[in-house]
């Protein structure tokens, strides 16, 4: 077999294939015994003796690079006998409230670098239980030396390190016990609570590390530490993440580019977008592509949405370009666009931009069909928006009557035991007090106790008095904030 036979592509031919080996399990079960790929390379980058690649092995499935699914995928009880091949591809999926007479579609948390964190989701889901229906990590950026072969020892090392610096839990955001929401089932139950996707930043040269992985993530890392849904981010965009991808003289891109900066070139997205689908082992792992409409302009739109349409199961789209930032009009009339291409696709649209009320939610959906919406700032300055859509769909799940002042309570003293806890290395420092009261302060500035629609505005006042308070601690502040 060539390594195009089996869905490598160029990029394996690239590294140089020297054994491609197809090894049949074979055991005593009356049961056959599905075949497992083994491959190694090994290039002339490599035989300085720098680095060896060894075998990771691919669990049977999804053939690599391929968008053909298993119709055995799904270990949901609700959903295993459904005729679609994945559970993402499944109606309760996307219209999650749709036995109970809603007609709400699904709702995304939004990640949000720096402000989104772990302590904030956790507080979130628990202040407002039965708000969103499924959340992202921030970004855990995928880099290796150039010396270190993504498919090595050495590489898998990394990946551990990576993964484990990181700090991602499948089960974060969880409501009951590990046994029972084992890692690579559906997270569509009603007793999951909201799942995590776990969010890559890879770059436009290090697509191979990207594969090595979630190829690593599938076979030697911890069951428990696989998501359901890996997200790749392109759409972010920071100088720091984008800065290395500028256009130079010639129309040439400079390498190492990632976020935004890829959208300046479709072949960036549909090589990254590959090879993360040619290392996900079959179809219990969805894959999505978070991105803008453009980098500069829209003029790639069309082109770079089709990249990652022939890859990834469904697409997060921000309807502004990198260069409007987050202030620019949203371009809602991108996001029908999409769903008029990518319909016959069959690969999903998830909109996103200026919904920031249950208004702006419903016109949204109406004006251009998308089959989910994804909600950042708004979540911060009015985190009730998710329930005021949901009453508005009528979907009966809603916390009928929820207190506000108690609501907000409830969430600040679980955002502050969160946040001490995440920093308790760092107790009775210097840096401990600092960070603590930045975070309380950002959340201040940024949430809805600085939003007087949602809270009262004598709370309103008095929290601006705090943010101009230079001397407050961490545990004042704290006291302020719920005796408020």
């Amino acid at each position: 077999f060539s390594a195009r036979e089996l869905g490598f592509g160029s990029a394996a031919e690239e590294w140089g294939v020297a054994s491609l080996t197809m090894l049949i399990g074979r055991g005593h079960s009356a049961q056959p015994v599905p075949p497992t790929v083994h491959w190694t390379f090994r290039s002339a980058r490599f035989s300085s003796g720098l680095a060896t690649c060894r075998p990771f092995s691919i669990p049977p499935g999804r053939r690599p690079g391929s968008r053909v699914q298993s119709a055995n995928a799904c270990t949901s009880p609700s959903l295993e006998s459904q005729s679609r091949g994945s559970w993402w591809d499944d109606e309760n999926y996307w219209l999650p409230a749709q036995s109970r007479g809603s007609r709400r579609s699904r709702l995304f948390l939004a990640p949000m670098e720096g402000l989104g964190d772990k302590n904030f989701r956790r507080a979130l889901s628990i202040a407002f239980p039965d708000s969103f229906d499924e959340a992202s990590t921030e970004f855990l950026r995928l880099t290796l030396p150039a010396d270190v072969c993504p498919y090595s020892p050495k590489a898998a090392r990394c990946y551990r390190g990576m993964l484990e610096s990181f700090g991602y839990d499948p089960l974060e955001l969880r409501t009951h016990d590990q046994d029972s929401a084992a890692a690579g089932k559906c997270p569509n139950c009603a007793d999951c609570g909201p799942p995590i996707a776990l969010q890559l930043m890879i770059a436009a040269d290090q697509s191979e590390v990207g594969k090595g992985f979630v190829q690593w993530l599938f076979s030697q890392a911890p069951a428990s530490c696989r998501p359901h849904r890996i997200d790749i981010n392109m759409g972010c965009p920071s100088k720091r993440t984008t800065s290395r991808g500028q256009q130079l003289a010639g129309g040439r891109t400079s390498r190492g580019g990632a976020g935004s900066s890829l959208l300046i070139d479709p072949s960036l997205v549909s090589n990254v977008t590959a090879a993360v689908r040619a290392g996900l082992p079959s179809t219990a792992c969805c894959l999505s592509v978070k991105m803008r409409v453009g980098y500069d302009d829209e003029a790639l739109f069309t082109e770079n949405m089709l990249a990652a349409a022939e890859h990834a199961d469904y697409l997060q789209i921000h309807a502004r370009t990198k260069v409007d930032g987050y202030h620019a009009p949203a371009r809602w009339d991108r996001l029908a666009l999409a769903k008029q291409v990518l319909r016959p696709l069959g690969c999903r649209v998830v909109g996103n931009g200026d919904v920031d009320s249950a208004q702006r939610y419903e016109t949204l959906v109406k004006e251009t069909g998308v089959d989910g919406v994804m909600i950042g700032r708004a979540a911060v300055s009015n985190p009730f928006i998710f329930y005021e859509i949901r009453s508005g769909t009528g979907d009966p799940s809603t916390a009928a009557g929820v207190g506000r002042s108690a609501t907000m309570r409830r969430f600040f003293e679980a955002y502050y035991s969160f946040l001490t806890e995440s920093q308790k290395s760092q107790a009775g420092t210097r840096r401990y007090e600092r960070t603590v009261s930045s975070k309380l302060k950002q959340m201040i500035a940024m949430g809805f106790l600085s939003n007087d629609h949602v809270c009262a505005p004598q709370l309103v006042s008095a929290m601006g008095r705090v943010l101009r308070t230079d001397s407050v601690t961490s545990e004042t502040l704290i006291k302020d904030i719920l005796d408020g």
